[in-house]
């Protein structure tokens, strides 16, 4: 089974000046809360399951499509390393990224053509094993959510009331499909 994430960030209009909140450079957006995703992507647990990322970043309306399965194994166990990995991907093209131009709206039009697509938010539908279903790609924010009105038309999944970083989200999303598909997680 492949499992799709495509993360919202927002970063800053004029990337060539430095945006640094809570320590960490924000010109692109939170890209630290999507090298934590990719870290939880990267558990032992999930080696089974073909992981991707689609980041996009609307400051500078680019797509980024990272193959996690190709990031895994190659001795990036920090946040750091993999933080380090996307401003590779977002400054160029590497083995395990590409990347293109696009608008938010356009780009989910591309995916539904393919995918289900599902907005993972507090609101919505409560996530099952019997919610989650194979070819679909889950879109979270990961410093906010993306824009109300392009993403109301999709199906919408709650892990609950509350708000939750993007890896958490992706994390307890990730235990639900393994569950699914083999059982039980091993502790």
């Amino acid at each position: 089974m492949s499992v799709v994430f495509l993360v919202y960030t927002i970063g800053a209009r004029d990337v060539d000046k430095i945006r640094v909140a809570k320590g960490i450079d924000q010109r692109f957006g939170r890209l630290d809360i999507i090298a934590r995703i990719i870290d939880v992507l990267s558990d032992e647990a999930f080696r089974d399951l073909s992981k991707h990322i689609i980041v996009y970043i609307k400051s500078i309306e680019i797509v980024i499509h990272i193959d996690v399965d190709m990031i895994s194994g190659r001795g990036f166990y920090k946040e750091v390393d993999l933080y380090n990995i996307l401003l590779q991907c977002v400054n160029r093209d590497t083995s395990f990224c590409s990347r293109i131009v696009v608008d938010f709206e356009l780009l989910l039009e591309m995916l539904q053509a393919r995918y289900e697509v599902v907005v993972l938010t507090e609101e919505g539908e409560r996530i099952s094993p019997g919610s989650i279903a194979g070819n679909t790609v889950y879109i979270v924010g990961a410093e906010e959510d993306p824009p109300k009105d392009i993403v109301a038309r999709y199906k919408r999944i709650s892990i609950g009331p509350l708000a939750y970083q993007a890896d958490q989200v992706v994390g307890y999303l990730m235990w639900i499909i393994k569950r699914r598909l083999s059982g039980p997680i091993p502790a």
